[in-house]
């Protein structure tokens, strides 16, 4: 391992960092509201034994808070020490997760099944600066007093909604697993494909242009879509719901990912296969 130790306040800048020469996807910002010396800024782990070079180049750029672009670097440690680690990634929960998003309270939800729910809180929505990410794009009221087609309609009452956002679950990184995807569509579109939401699962594409309430068979009813055989990657699984149309908004209401294999789910209906108002009944 290696770490570089540095200071970091508010006329700190940025730095593009170089191991061995191949430029790191990170780099460092040493910007900080309040000033702090000796922090370490950046650090690598997993290095072959042997000699190794770091270099860092300050950029001249900054973040748009940060009221100069300086860059400093205290001291570099490093250390030859070995580990076993396993699997190397990842060590979480074996079990199920399941999660509501935008659902607020303080308890778990325990459905119909005897199953507790959680609220979700590992996911990224990224806004823009200075944005409050709960107001903007969580439902934390329940937005239905009636939820048809489900024994649990609390499930899919709340969620969280935006044109690009990823929900991260912290697994076995040796099993496999699925994950099933809770939705519902309250609202008309104003627009076609307002709410038309695609699901990549590890980068990789699972439903595009999902017509939620078409799929449902109707607004406020809810509807379950299941995916097999996910298999973890550095000991996370990742579901990216995204909708790049302009005010389009990607939605779900709540996650539930587990070892092994589940039936059941939906077949999607893309916005492109729908009928006109296929997903317009009450």
């Amino acid at each position: 391992q290696v770490r570089l130790v540095g200071r970091a306040d508010p006329n700190g800048g940025r730095a593009d960092v170089y191991l061995d020469g191949v430029k790191q996807l990170c780099g460092i910002d040493c910007w900080c509201p309040q000033p702090r010396d000796r922090q370490v800024i950046c650090y690598k782990n997993g290095l072959s034994q042997g000699r190794h070079s770091l270099k860092i180049v300050a950029s001249g750029r900054k973040n748009p808070r940060a009221g100069g672009k300086r860059v400093y670097v205290q001291g570099v440690q490093w250390s030859a020490a070995q580990g076993q680690a396993g699997a190397g990634q990842g060590g979480g929960p074996s079990g199920p997760q399941r999660v509501i998003f935008g659902y607020t309270s303080r308890d778990d939800y325990v459905d119909s099944q005897g199953h507790c729910w959680r609220p979700a809180t590992e996911f990224v929505l990224r806004l823009r600066a200075g944005a409050d990410l709960v107001p903007i794009a969580f439902y934390t009221a329940r937005r239905l007093k009636k939820v048809t087609n489900t024994a649990d309609p609390e499930l899919y009452r709340y969620g969280v909604h935006g044109a690009d956002f990823t929900a991260y679950f912290t697994v076995d990184p040796k099993a496999s697993y699925y994950a099933r995807i809770k939705l519902c569509q309250s609202d008309r579109p104003s627009s076609p494909g307002q709410f038309a939401t695609t699901i990549d699962v590890q980068g990789k594409r699972v439903a595009a242009d999902v017509d939620i309430a078409a799929t449902a068979g109707g607004l406020a009813r809810a509807v379950d879509l299941v995916f097999n055989d996910l298999r973890p990657e550095h000991g996370v699984i990742a579901l990216r719901f995204s909708n790049p149309r302009a005010k389009g908004q990607a939605m779900v209401q709540a996650i539930g990912i587990g070892p092994g294999t589940e039936s059941g789910g939906a077949a999607p209906v893309s916005v492109q296969s729908s009928s006109g108002d296929a997903g317009m009944k009450p």
